[in-house]
Order: structure tokens, then sequence, then C-alpha cells
């Protein structure tokens, strides 16, 4: 077990000893001070509330991560509801509800990038490919700039060749190209 499995446990055991707090604040709002209709209904709301987010996180425990994503709405609805509940227990649910946002985003910063093969031309041989891996946000823009110098690289020989461009010219736009990458 471990990540948001981990953090759902244990919110959902801080959620049960919350739960314990409130029924000790509901005994003591009925034997120890003046009885009030009002902090009873208040205080089993809030028994309430916190059994059933604790049950909530022990159920999604046992999920899978890519499950617990799917279902990351959920945790927005435990965490809204919970701003009606103790203290303690809104900050329980703010914090899956923030582990669960960074899973998520933590699963959008992997791209599948596939390396283009500049030998070849025919669109299905490059699909078929074995050079695909996976990059981080970085990488990826590194690999997109590199892409991009190589096919303006690419670009000025095909003028030079055809002598569209002079030499001169090739080298100081070359070089310009080169001068922007590294910038």
């Amino acid at each position: 077990m471990k990540g948001i499995n981990k953090t759902l446990k244990t919110a959902s055991i801080w959620c049960f000893v919350a739960t314990a707090l409130s029924i000790g604040t509901l005994f003591y709002d009925i034997f120890a001070v003046k009885f009030s209709i009002y902090n009873i209904i208040m205080d089993s709301f809030c028994i309430m509330l916190s059994i059933v987010t604790a049950i909530m996180y022990v159920y999604y425990s046992k999920k899978t991560k890519q499950e617990i994503i799917n279902k990351h709405r959920t945790f927005y609805i435990l965490c809204f509801a919970n701003i009606f509940n103790s203290l303690i227990v809104w900050v329980i649910a703010f914090w899956v509800q923030m582990s669960v946002g960074r899973e998520i985003r933590g699963q959008n910063f992997k791209r599948v990038f596939t390396m283009p093969n500049f030998e070849t031309q025919n669109q299905e041989e490059q699909t078929q490919d074995p050079n695909t891996v996976i990059l981080n946000e970085e990488d990826y823009e590194i690999r997109t700039y590199a892409q991009n110098l190589t096919v303006k690289l690419e670009e000025l020989k095909t003028l030079r060749s055809k002598n569209l461009i002079s030499e001169e010219e090739y080298q100081k736009l070359r070089q310009e190209a080169i001068d922007n990458f590294m910038n």
C-alpha cells in the first residue's frame, strides 16, 4: 500500500477518532450543560457526517489509484460537506482532497512521446517505432525545442542546397537558430 491509498487509510482512522470526540461532545451537551435540542442535533449531524466520511475513505482505500482518480469528484463533495462538520474532520477531508488532486496533477505531468524517425517518411513505420518513451513535462519541452531546431536546420540546409540562400546567409541563420535554442 502506498501513496493515496495510505493517505485514505490514515484519514479514515483520524475521522473515526474525530467521531469519538464528537460522541464525547454529544454526551457532554446532554448531561453537563443546559439541555439544548439544537446542540444535540448539530452534534448528531457531525457524528453522522464523520462516520460517513470515514467509511468512504475506508472504501476507497481498497481501490486502485486509477479508480480513486476517476472518482475525484467524490472527494470534492466530501470536502465541501465537511465544512459543516467539525474543524478537525474538515481539515482531514481537505488534506485528502489535496492528495487526490496531487495524484491527478502527477498523472498529467507524464506524457507519452514518440521520437520521430527522420530517415523514413512513411507514417506507418513511425507509428510502429519502438522509440516510445515516457517523459515528464520538462523533458517533453526540451525535446520539442530540439525537434524544432532540427527542423529549422534541415530547412536552412535545403534552402542552401537549392541555392536560394548564400553560404554566408546560411551560416548566419544557422547560428541565430542555435543561439535561440540555447537561450
